[in-house]
């Protein structure tokens, strides 16, 4: 696409303008594939071409694959790599399961919308939520299961064995830049709550330092990502669909040392040390140690729903 003035074929998610301006070229022109979207994914600067809207500012891909192809994507997806950093995933959800408590929600049921294997729903539980989640893919449906004794829902929302007006909270933890319209999906997630309801949303920050300093070149940049929200676009978003925020956390990432390094593995100078810590005891150990960092580039905004 040749930096696009006006389409009619692309309507913003966040202000419905239809002028845009190219942002970054596509990298990617072939077929999306289920480990395309994976969580662990790690091609980063892989995309299709960014276009920013005139409007708003909000940066999103086009062409992309329709919903009910990226929903196919990711109920055939596997991502057993996901499992591996189980212990770090529970770290940052606690984090944001005690501010969810601290804020108050008007009950204990919570929706974790693109659940995964279960790891936050069995967190949540293990801190007092009542806890149901909803996942697209077949197999972490399986996994959570097998892993945790939790029976997931297959599938999106609407869904006929989610209640309406139920939920004192709903979770989108680095979802809504998965999805080809994330303003139904703050609609859909609304529906589920009560009056005065909580809906936390996790997601990377376009406007952030570090892709300004890296570009395409950010890690966040990848096939999986068909949006990408400011705090500003964010904000507007939730805003217009009824919420209100109460507070705004960057909470970093916990994984194992091996983790963080194999994200990079595809460099020299990186895998080479990655071999040198493998073949000792003592080099297996340190990259198993679990460490928390913050590029203060993913944002999780808390907010109320102010009532119908």
């Amino acid at each position: 696409m040749h930096r696009p003035e006006a389409d009619d074929r692309l309507v913003c998610p966040v202000c419905g303008g239809q002028r845009f301006v190219e942002l970054y070229p596509a990298t990617f022109t072939g077929q999306y594939r289920p480990h395309h979207v994976a969580i662990t994914d790690h091609g980063y600067g892989l995309t299709g071409c960014l276009v920013r809207c005139r409007a708003c500012a909000m940066v999103t891909v086009h062409p992309r694959p329709a919903g009910e192809q990226l929903v196919q994507l990711y109920a055939e997806l596997q991502d057993p790599s996901y499992q591996e950093e189980t212990a770090g995933r529970r770290d940052s959800f606690v984090r944001v399961l005690r501010e969810l408590r601290r804020l108050s929600p008007p009950n204990l049921r919570l929706l974790d919308i693109g659940a995964s294997t279960g790891i936050f729903v069995d967190s949540a539980r293990q801190h007092g939520f009542d806890a149901t989640g909803i996942e697209p893919s077949r197999w972490a449906v399986e996994e959570a299961a097998k892993t945790f004794r939790i029976p997931l829902i297959e599938g999106t929302l609407p869904h006929p064995s989610i209640p309406a007006r139920h939920f004192g909270a709903a979770v989108l933890l680095d979802v809504i830049e998965h999805v080809d319209d994330p303003r139904g999906l703050v609609e859909q997630a609304r529906e589920t709550l009560v009056d005065g309801g909580l809906l936390v949303v996790t997601t990377p920050d376009f406007d952030s330092l570090a892709r300004r300093l890296l570009g395409q070149r950010w890690w966040h940049c990848r096939l999986a990502h068909v949006q990408y929200f400011s705090r500003a676009t964010l904000h507007r978003l939730l805003r217009d669909c009824g919420f209100v925020l109460e507070r705004v956390m960057r909470i970093g990432r916990t994984f194992r040392l091996h983790y963080w390094f194999s994200r990079l593995e595809g460099r020299p100078l990186v895998a080479g040390m990655l071999e040198h810590l493998r073949a000792s005891s003592l080099g297996r150990t340190l990259l198993d140690t679990r460490v928390r960092i913050n590029f203060f580039d993913s944002v999780t905004f808390f907010a109320r729903f102010s009532g119908r």
